[in-house]
């Protein structure tokens, strides 16, 4: 079923941030009210002019410009270059799939799932923010460029479709994960070059 594993994803970082989350973290209660806000949003749609857009999409890219907007202006201008790169590769896919559905052989959800993990970690190796920003944006906008190409030939496309924020969960995962995993590994090392010491 599609749009499970956003959800799932989403009813995660709430249950984290509500009841695991120490009450002076300043961050606990940013996390769970926008994870509830996803949630309250993700049936939600919108119709503009030549797309519908879901309401999970909208806050998504309102909270992606708002930490994009604290960036310094050099980085600002480095990582909306990235996104504008990620965002023409993904609908430039989209259209490949349509124009010949035969040579993509490989389940779609999977391919960008593994392939966003990957080139996240190449263009941001020592940032986790960046990485999350950069993948949500990107791909968000990579869906707004493909609603705007179909919207030419006289097609409607979800901005934000169930599928879509379920790359976007799956990916977002796999770099948490790796994350807690490379803090893990360098905890245990430091605990371990300490018992060496004494």
């Amino acid at each position: 079923m599609d749009g499970i594993f956003y959800l799932f994803f989403l009813w995660s970082i709430w249950i984290i941030a509500t009841f695991l989350l120490e009450k002076q973290q300043f961050y606990r209660l940013p996390m769970a009210a926008g994870a509830l806000l996803l949630l309250i949003l993700f049936p939600v749609h919108l119709s503009l002019k030549f797309m519908l857009m879901s309401g999970s999409t909208i806050i998504i890219l309102f909270i992606g410009y708002y930490f994009l907007s604290k960036l310094p202006w050099k980085q600002k201008l480095y990582v909306s270059g990235a996104i504008l790169s990620l965002s023409i590769g993904y609908s430039g896919f989209r259209l490949f799939e349509i124009y010949d559905p035969i040579w993509v052989f490989i389940d779609r959800k999977s391919f960008f799932c593994f392939f966003l993990f990957f080139f996240a970690y190449f263009m941001y190796p020592s940032s986790l923010s960046l990485r999350l920003l950069f993948i949500c944006l990107g791909v968000l906008h990579g869906e707004i460029f493909f609603a705007i190409l179909l919207s030419h030939w006289g097609m409607v496309h979800m901005v934000g479709a169930k599928e879509c924020l379920d790359i976007l969960a799956i990916t977002c995962s796999l770099l948490l994960i790796f994350q807690a995993i490379v803090h893990l590994v360098s905890f245990s090392t430091q605990i371990n070059r300490k018992k060496l010491q004494q």
